[in-house]
């Protein structure tokens, strides 16, 4: 079953992890993500916006 969630839901796994080896504020409250996934975030979300809102655009 452990390996089932690890494969599905490898961030949370990490943050978990991370979170029992320091029990600290600092822990719980570090950011999921990194910088390059928020940008590639983002970027998918501008591009998804410019073609929803702007077709003709494109």
């Amino acid at each position: 079953m452990q390996a089932i969630w690890e494969s599905r839901f490898p961030r949370v796994s990490a943050w978990v992890e991370r979170v029992t080896a320091r029990p600290s504020w600092d822990a719980a409250t570090a950011p999921w993500l990194d910088a390059a996934e928020i940008g590639r975030i983002s970027a998918i979300g501008r591009e998804t916006f410019t073609k929803e809102m702007f077709p003709e655009f494109l």
